[in-house]
Formats: structure tokens, sequence, C-alpha cells
């Protein structure tokens, strides 16, 4: 007989059910995850996932809030000042074991009844926050008031991973711890996460195992008399539970207090060696050892992944920045320390702007699909990449489907790249709206799931750019990612602030805009449209977001800014060169990654890196990249089979004489687009400049 858990059907029939990824409910994309269950079929969005997107807070200046979310999750309860799990005060106490009150532990006997440390028990379908229906406890201590009798069991929370679903695979029995912790809390994660709930929530006693094994090790599928089809129900109710992933909640200073739903933090990463089950690991409950957050572990080695060669001292890492744009990423990236290798993008005023500023780099134009061409090795230590935001954009009032599209299939391709050019870490950066827009709830999740599927752990942030030396109120969607031989880099802390904070003052306006050579081609004050409008203090930050038309961006003096102006409030060196008409530029800057801000993600990437590798020093690198970058025009060359030979067997891109034209042909025999081609060389290093056209 198989043993009633209080679920309802609908609650084991939907466990590995594909979910709709799309805007347009006429045109669904469908997602199946399960390789046991690969029938598609339209069903509806699993909301679930609206858990862990923030709503707008009192603090935006966006104006008017999200919908509510739909999920049947409640938010977190609010900080009240005191620890959490903190020691018993009489008259409660910890015990060592307590008998389940429900009626259906009692009917599986007296074992079934019992728990002590380490157990597992199913939660009820109906539990108050912050718990899902149907999650499960492993209980770490139980609590008993000596005057009253009742019983609180406390201990980790597993939920199925349906509830992630997409950022997880919806695989029947498959769970993920989830904790929810603050970042200034110095106790490790397994103890500041842990969650109380009466013992009148728990109905039975179930058996999961916490392993870092690939799926499907250790799960039911082992088990020949099981066929998936014919039990699913039951294995849905009875057999054993896998956790292989950690999802963190992390709560910044002070963002308890705030009328946030959820923290602007978050991590999703696999289970390491030293929490696994096999070993007596950290999350059975039976051992208090302090282990951190990061995916920190000196045992694990993933042979699969390409190893530093040659001496680690002062070494400088590689650096590649997939949809470049104009290179804010890049530019960050040098100032770091890093060498930039090669970037790609699909704007050919972009790229040409690229090569204008990092000549010794190689810059393809080309879609997201493309790339990695033929017979190049992409390999690089630190993959930047930052897709289009569009799609995503608070600003994006009035959408482009056909644009949209072909935006977000960027974001589908991600894991391509990421395979072939198997980066130590991935770092990217967005609009913060994709994390915080419950509409986009699950783009963000796929964009998660993605990285998660490529074998990389993840953690990700909003930060306000302002704290790290830019003049604007600009927030941002920072993610880190890292194979697993690598810890998870932290986000970097604030670099400036308010008086009295003890960190750098912030950026002003009249700072940020200072030192604009009078020659400049993008800087003509004299030509700037006058505005009627009031003017402000240049002493303190800009109090605007730079974007790609700055209608409300205006100079204190009753002028627009110049070009040259709103890179310098985003951030770019006055010596920064910039490729295309007025236009062109503006959108560029109002794309780009703000270099000081990212400058301190690549820092900590760094700093992480350099200790695994057991470095010590900075990278001999030169700071500041681009400063030695001359205006130039750019060089357009078609990829072919004989460059691509050429490449793979010189590491150098073929060079054609800028009087050369041809025709050649494609892997795919079309032939390819006739290229314009200039011929002019970097004053400094001879270097020419070359925009390689994959189109």
């Amino acid at each position: 007989m198989i043993p009633d858990t209080g679920g309802t059907a609908q609650d084991w029939e939907a466990e590995d059910d594909p979910i709709v990824l799309s805007d347009d409910e006429d045109d669904p994309i469908v997602l199946s995850d399960d390789e046991d269950d690969q029938k598609l079929s339209h069903i509806p969005v699993n909301n679930a996932i609206c858990e862990f997107i923030s709503l707008l807070d009192e603090d935006d200046e966006q104006g008017t809030p999200a919908p509510p979310c739909t999920s049947s999750s409640p938010a977190p309860p609010q900080h009240t000042g005191s620890k959490r799990n903190s020691e018993p005060q009489p008259p409660d106490a910890f015990v060592t074991s307590c008998n389940l009150i429900s009626d259906l532990a009692k009917k599986l006997g007296p074992t079934a009844c019992r728990v002590k440390f380490g157990d597992t028990v199913e939660l009820s379908p109906q539990v108050p926050e912050p718990f899902q229906p149907g999650d499960f406890l492993r209980v770490v201590k139980i609590v008993e008031n000596l005057s009253t009798g009742q019983v609180v069991l406390r201990g980790l929370v597993f939920r199925r991973n349906k509830y992630l679903a997409p950022m997880l695979s919806r695989t029947l029995n498959e769970t993920h711890l989830v904790v929810t912790i603050d970042a200034e809390d110095p106790r490790p994660y397994h103890v500041q996460g842990l969650e109380e709930i009466p013992l009148a929530y728990a109905i039975r006693k179930r058996r999961l195992v916490v392993t870092n094994r690939a799926f499907p090790e250790l799960s039911w599928r082992g088990d020949e008399a099981l066929c998936y089809a014919d039990h699913r129900k039951y294995i849905y109710e009875n057999e054993v539970l896998v956790c292989r992933n950690v999802f963190a909640n992390i709560y910044g200073k002070d963002e308890r207090a705030r009328k946030r739903t959820r923290p602007w933090q978050g991590l999703l990463r696999f289970i390491l060696p030293g929490e696994a089950d096999d070993v007596g690991g950290i999350l059975t409950g039976l051992k208090g050892e302090d282990v951190g957050l990061s995916n920190e572990d000196p045992d694990v080695v993933a042979a699969n992944w390409p190893l530093p060669q040659g001496p680690n001292n002062a070494r400088q890492y590689s650096f590649a920045d997939g949809f470049q744009g104009a290179g804010g990423a890049s530019q960050a990236a040098e100032m770091a320390g890093l060498k930039v290798k090669y970037g790609f993008d699909h704007n050919i005023k972009a790229c040409r702007t690229a090569t204008s500023n990092f000549p010794r780099a190689r810059i393809y134009r080309c879609e997201a699909s493309d790339f990695p061409p033929p017979g190049f090795d992409p390999h690089v230590d630190i993959l930047h990449l930052s897709p289009p935001c569009q799609p995503f954009s608070w600003a994006n009032t009035r959408p482009n489907e056909a644009k949209n599209e072909k935006n977000t299939d960027a974001i589908l391709a991600l894991g391509k790249i990421i395979r072939a050019v198997k980066p130590r870490l991935v770092t990217m950066e967005e609009v913060d709206s994709l994390a915080r827009k419950t509409n986009h709830s699950l783009w963000f999740g796929t964009l998660l799931g993605i990285i998660i599927d490529e074998g990389y752990s993840v953690r990700w942030a909003i930060h306000t750019v302002r704290d790290y030396g830019v003049s604007q109120p600009r927030k941002r969607l920072a993610l880190i990612a890292a194979r697993p031989s690598v810890p998870l880099p932290e986000m970097p802390a604030p670099t400036h602030g308010p008086p009295g904070s003890g960190l750098l003052p912030y950026v002003s306006v009249r700072t940020a805009i200072g030192g604009i050579p009078r020659d400049d081609p993008h800087h003509n004050p004299q030509s700037a449209r006058r505005v009627d409008k009031a003017p402000y203090n240049p002493d303190k930050p800009f109090d605007k977001t730079i974007v790609c038309s700055n209608s409300e961006a205006y100079h204190w003096s009753g002028r627009k800014f110049t070009n040259r102006e709103l890179a310098g409030i985003q951030g770019f060196p006055p010596t920064f060169q910039f490729v295309g008409c007025a236009t062109d530029v503006e959108t560029q800057i109002g794309n780009a990654v703000p270099p000081p801000y990212f400058k301190n993600i690549f820092m900590e990437c760094i700093k992480t890196l350099r200790k695994v590798d057991g470095e010590q020093g900075h990278t001999g690198g030169r700071v500041g990249g681009g400063s030695d970058a001359h205006s130039a025009a750019s060089r357009l060359l078609p990829i072919h089979q004989s460059a691509a030979a050429h490449r793979s067997i010189t590491g150098e891109p073929l060079r054609v004489g800028s009087s050369t034209r041809f025709q050649c042909s494609t892997m795919s025999g079309a032939s390819a687009r006739e290229a314009i081609m200039i011929d002019e060389k970097d004053n400094d290093s001879g270097d020419e400049r070359v925009v390689i056209d994959l189109g």
C-alpha cells in the first residue's frame, strides 16, 4: 500500500512537466528538462520561481511598482534585530530526539515516528512562511519547551527542483538546499541558515542524500524494478531524494529593514565534497565544521578543464569580452590588470571602437551563435558576457518583438560559447530589471540554468554603480560564475560612499567630466543644444542614469552634454576613443559597462585566481588600458577557410593589403561578403587593427 503523504495528484504529476518560456502565449517555447520525460506539452508557467525575484522598493526611481508575484510562497519574515537560530532560553532547551505526531507517522510504526539529529522529515502541504508545500527538513536541532512539551524542529530546508525551474532541471525527486543568510553574520551558512517549524508540520520521515556526484548517481534510477511511467506517484512519495545544489538568498547590510520582498544577492552552486553525506559532511546535521558558502574545496579537481601553463609568478590572466560593444568591460579588465585577448559583437561601429582601444586584441564581428569561428582556440581565464539587455530594460516601454526575439536568442547561445571557451571564471553584466521584474523571472532563471548546465556555480548581486566610482545612480545586475576547480569570488564591497562612511567620496559630475582635451572630436560645448532646465550642483554625483538616448541629461550650465561628457559620467577615461557618428557614439556609451564599476569585480576575480594558483602580488599588466590608443579606421576582413587555417597554424589573423579584393567561400559554401579594407597600422605598436567579420 502506498502511503498517503497529504499531497495531491497535481504535486507529483507536475514534478517533471516542461515549462513554457515565452512572453507570447500563442507562440511558446517549451523546455523539457527531465531525460525520463521528453513529452512536450503546453502548460501554464510555473510561477514558483517568482519567490526569488525582487519587487520594486521604496527607494526606486522607476515609479510604478511591479505586479505582485503569483507564487504561493510568501515573503520571508522581517528582520527583528535578534540573531536567528540562537541558543534557546529557559524553559526551552535542546533535546536529542522526539516523536512525530502526524497520523501518517503513527500508522507507519514507532521507528518511523522517532526523529533525531540528521533525520529528514517531509513537511505538510499546508506550511507557514517561508516554506513551500512539501518541503523537507533535515533536523539539526530539536527544541522543546520543558513547561508545555511543545517541540520545534530546527534544520536545513531542502526543496524540489521544480520550484527553481528553469534554474535547475525539473527532475523527479531531485532537490536543492535553500538557505537565507545575512552577509554580515559571521556564522557559517549552515548555522545561520537553519529554519524552525513546529513539530506538527512534519508528517513523515524521508530518505535524502546530499552528494556532489553527477546526476543520476545515487538516485532511484539505479533501481531496475522501478518503471518511471508505472511508478511515478510511488517514486514521488517514497523513493530516495537527492540534493546536488545549494541556493542562497543573501541579505546585505541593513537590507532586511527595507521594503524589499527579496534580497539583492543570491548564489546557486553545486554541493562540495566536504558537504556530501558519504563523507559525513557538514550537511548531515551531525557535524559543526565551519565551511563558507563559496564553492572552495581543495579536493575539487575537474579533469576536463584546461589548466594554466608555465610559471605562475606575476602571471597576467587572459580575458575575453563577449557582446563587447565599445569595450566598457574590456576597459575595466585592463584597468584591473587583465590581458584582453579578443572580443566579439554584431555591431560594426562598436567593433571599430574596440579595435581603436585594444589594438592587440582580435575583434570579431559576428552573432553570438556564430562564435567561435573554426580553427580558433578561444580559451581564456576570464570570459565576460553582456548579452543585449533591451528586452529586459525598464526603458523598453514599446517592445520591438522581432528585435527582442533576436536579443533573447543571444541568451540561449551562451551555453555553446561557455562550452567552447571553458573559462575558469565567467562574468556578466545586465540590467537589474532582469532579476527584479516578475515578468522576466523565467528568462533570469533560464540564464542561470544555462550556466549551471555547463558545470559552473554562480552568484549574483544588484549594485548601484555610484558606490564603485561612477557618477550616476545606475543599478546593474552582476554575475560571477566559477567552474568546479575555482572558488566563487566574492562580490566587491563598495569603494565610495557618503560623508562619514569611511569610504572614498562619491564621484561628482564635475570630476567625472574633468580633463577633457579641448580638441576632442566628441566634445564641442559651444555647439551643444541649449535646454531650459534648472541648474544643479555639479559637485555632487549625477542624479540621472546614462542611457542610449539621454533626453533628460544636461549640463548644469543649461546645455546638453557632449558625448565625451556622457562617456566621462559612464566612467570612461578621456583617452578612450569612439568611432561612428554622434548617434552611434551615444548609443555605444549608453550600452557600455561602466569601467570603474566592473574593474572592482575583475579585481575580486584576480584575487581568487591568485589564491588558487598560489600567486602573490599584482599582475604585471599596464593599468588604464587604452590610454595609448590613437584614433584609427578599423580593418574589416571576412572569415573564410583560408583565414581560419592560417590562424590555426600561425596563431595570427591573415593579413590582407588594402588594395586586395577577393571573393571567398564560407564553410557552408555560401559566398562571403566583400570586405571594406583600410590599411592602417597602430602608431605605437606597429600592429594592424583588424575587425574579423564572421557575417
